[in-house]
């Protein structure tokens, strides 16, 4: 059960072509998108006060 087009992803971490993934990475951190920012806020509200933002 070996993936036909994907050999590579389990032989190497990196395979020779750049990843969707990895050159995602680099413009999250500048300007996180929606879903990004929520996921943020809300991880930061949870810390930050004892009550999660969903209650309210």
């Amino acid at each position: 059960m070996k993936p036909a087009g994907n050999p590579a992803l389990m032989r190497g971490p990196k395979p020779a072509k750049p990843q969707p993934p990895v050159a995602e990475e680099s413009p999250v951190e500048e300007g996180l998108s929606d879903a990004e920012s929520v996921a943020v806020l809300e991880a930061s509200s949870e810390d930050n006060s004892e009550t999660p933002p969903e209650n309210e």
